[in-house]
């Protein structure tokens, strides 16, 4: 008949208590055998249990010092990735927000790749070719060209802000090493004053929003940056006539840095936590803890995606002859010097 559960608690302990003998073999007496058996099931049973509880308490512990280790009392309110940027604010104001997130891209560059066909080759070597329209290249050269210095924001119409072109006359001449025109752009970054430039009035009205009223630690904001070049295809086909005129004989592929995204976190203890690596092993190691992060983060970890339209002013006419001679069969050779005008001859002397 059944029993009712104190007894069976009773029994358990009695059979956590009680001993199995020096030897594991049967008895020979039916009744012995039975108890004999139930004791070591219990027993197991009870170490399985408090193999359970020592390693949930160690993820717990794990847990509790990851979580001490997110907080912070820093009056930081919102950041990038700190792998990757040095920029935060310690308001909630729009302003300040787009003043420092709303910043041009670090690395807006032209890139040039030539590109030679490759016979038939074995498939362990395919591993290691470039694969463009469906047949197989080596790469023979590639060079990237920095763009920044004549990075600007551009107008929510696509044309430039007014005002702040006082540099553009040192860009012309190239003056200025990249070290010093990158802090240059920093300090005095060639921008217009209002922080603002660039965003639509509809994204400005969205985050003023999420920067009042959001309360969902774990969302965050992408800033979108997309960089705009009028005319850029014209130089592009004029790096490629040059190459070949040179004697390249490959597929010559010229690409510029057309979108870039800045995301931007909140710092709240909730979110650091659950953005932390240890957090993410813990749940790993858990095993059930991971199908509920994922989702958990799939749903909470929203974005509020803000466009940011920059453009490179830099008139193809301008740009194209600072390169001109430096391009050649096998990419670019900045150890060229631009040629300089012809010395005029001195006059016979009587």
């Amino acid at each position: 008949e059944p029993r009712s559960f104190q007894e069976t608690i009773k029994s358990f302990l009695t059979d956590l208590g009680g001993g199995t003998g020096a030897s594991v073999s049967g008895t020979g007496n039916r009744i012995l055998d039975e108890a004999l058996l139930r004791r070591m099931r219990s027993q197991d049973r009870a170490v399985m249990v408090l193999f359970a509880l020592a390693y949930i308490g160690s993820l717990v512990f794990s847990a509790s010092l990851a979580y001490r280790q997110a907080y912070n009392d820093s009056p930081v309110t919102y950041y990038a990735d700190p792998r990757m940027y040095n920029i935060a604010i310690e308001d909630h104001s729009l302003e300040g927000f787009l003043q420092a997130f709303n910043q041009p891209p670090n690395d807006v560059q032209l890139t040039v790749t030539g590109l030679m066909p490759l016979p038939p080759v074995p498939e362990f070597v395919v591993g290691a070719a470039v694969e463009w329209l469906g047949a197989h290249y080596r790469v023979d050269f590639s060079f990237a060209l920095d763009l920044g210095p004549w990075l600007t924001r551009a107008g929510v119409d696509g044309n430039p802000p007014s005002g702040g072109t006082g540099r553009q006359a040192d860009r012309s001449n190239g003056q200025g090493s990249r070290r010093q025109q990158q802090q240059q752009r920093y300090v005095d970054p060639n921008l217009s004053e209002d922080p603002g430039e660039g965003v639509t009035q509809a994204d400005q009205q969205a985050l003023d929003n999420f920067l009042t009223n959001n309360r969902n630690d774990l969302a965050r904001v992408d800033m979108t940056r997309i960089i705009e070049w009028s005319g850029w295809e014209e130089l592009a086909t004029n790096i490629k006539s040059k190459i070949r005129q040179t004697g390249f004989s490959g597929l010559v592929v010229v690409r510029h840095s057309q979108a870039d995204v800045l995301t931007v976190h909140k710092n709240r203890p909730w979110a650091n936590f659950m953005h932390s690596r240890t957090t993410k092993i813990l749940c790993a190691l858990s095993i059930i803890g991971w199908f509920v992060y994922s989702p958990y983060m799939w749903i909470r970890h929203r974005a509020l995606t803000v466009t940011c339209r920059y453009r490179v002013e830099c008139p193809i006419g301008q740009y194209w002859p600072l390169i001109a001679d430096k391009i050649g069969p096998h990419g670019f050779n900045s150890r060229i010097e631009a040629p300089r005008a012809p010395t005029p001859p001195s006059p016979p002397q009587s």
